[in-house]
């Protein structure tokens, strides 16, 4: 177990069990055939994900609208 991504990947890589990891970041792992998918039968959609960012005040166009964009997607349906 660890906090880590690159760790939980190479970890995976070596045989060293499996891990969930988001897609995007294993594409090129899973091209290349040093991961395979597995259990793509289980829905994880009770993943929570959480946006931490300062005051809402202050906070950069672009950040406002990633996380518009994020709410977006993730919300519930």
């Amino acid at each position: 177990m660890s906090e880590d991504i690159n760790i939980i990947q190479q970890m995976a890589s070596l045989g060293q069990g499996i891990a969930l990891l988001p897609n995007i970041l294993m594409r090129e792992f899973l091209q290349q055939g040093k991961l395979v998918q597995v259990l793509t039968d289980v829905n994880y959609s009770d993943i929570m994900m959480t946006l931490v960012y300062p005051s809402r005040r202050f906070l950069p166009e672009k950040t406002r609208a990633m996380v518009t964009l994020l709410r977006q997607k993730f919300a519930d349906k």
